[in-house]
């Protein structure tokens, strides 16, 4: 008996001249792939490529899961100790605003869509480039590839009165496009707001090192400034401005929360 042959395949849409399912080895990269499927169309922002893969979204899914049963853990067991504490009514709504985030936080970890989006690769707009870049990766079975169109708006999302998308601006700040969006809420965590570039890429105030971007005028990759204070960095299109929830967690559940949280958005 012959053994069956498994056909590998992946997905390529968006602007792309001929998307459409394409065969796949061990061994074709993204490269290939984007050349057979015509290169990038005129309004094309491959710097912004969305690339899924079934392998992440698996261990996303897993990250997901831990961190909902440890938050729902700790909140059971929260509330169960001050309903029999003694305490004056400012310390109860502190309790009660405290509970009510931790609450709002697991309501959006658990109706979250896990992706499994690929993060942090750096596609040149001149695909014979990409032939021998770092980012010209090896794909898997199952691979979905989306090249967006050139993004005219930056994204602000959760504790804003208003998450919406705002029309860029040259020279807008983070905080500019917070106050666009109404401000923050009560429940927001202003230390921790965080970006979410066009290619997945969270930075923070806390980022300490450079980073690598295109730039537009003069057709080259140059090197960004390390940004000490988030709200004076100045986002360019397509990029996600997070303003998470406020929620008090043990301090050895912090990196796990973050990640998830970043996990959330790059969804």
């Amino acid at each position: 008996i012959q053994p069956v042959e498994t056909v590998q395949k992946v997905i390529v849409s968006g602007y792309v001249w001929r998307p459409g399912v394409y065969k796949i080895t061990d061994r074709t990269t993204l490269y290939e792939i984007l050349k057979r499927a015509g290169g990038f169309r005129p309004g094309a922002y491959p710097q912004g490529i969305v690339i899924l893969r079934k392998s992440i979204a698996r261990m996303q899914q897993e990250r997901l899961k831990k961190a909902i049963i440890l938050m729902k853990q700790t909140l059971e067991k929260e509330e169960a100790g001050i309903m029999q504490a003694d305490l004056t009514g400012q310390q109860a709504q502190a309790y009660k605003y405290a509970f009510e985030a931790k609450r709002r936080l697991l309501q959006e970890m658990e109706k979250t869509m896990i992706t499994g989006r690929l993060v942090g690769l750096n596609i040149p707009p001149n695909l014979e480039a990409l032939k021998y870049s770092p980012s010209n990766i090896i794909l898997e079975d199952g691979d979905r590839i989306y090249v967006p169109k050139v993004p005219s708006a930056v994204l602000v999302f959760g504790e804003v009165l208003n998450p919406s998308a705002i029309l860029y601006k040259k020279g807008l700040t983070v905080k500019d496009y917070i106050q666009l969006a109404g401000g923050f809420t009560k429940y927001a965590d202003i230390e921790n707001i965080f970006v979410i570039k066009a290619n997945g890429v969270a930075i923070s105030s806390q980022t300490d090192k450079s980073l690598i971007e295109w730039d537009e005028n003069s057709k080259r990759f140059v090197w960004g400034m390390a940004y000490n204070e988030i709200l004076d960095y100045k986002p360019k299109p397509g990029d996600a401005i997070i303003v998470p929830t406020k929620v008090k967690v043990p301090v050895f559940w912090r990196p796990l929360i973050k990640d998830v949280i970043q996990i959330i958005y790059q969804s």
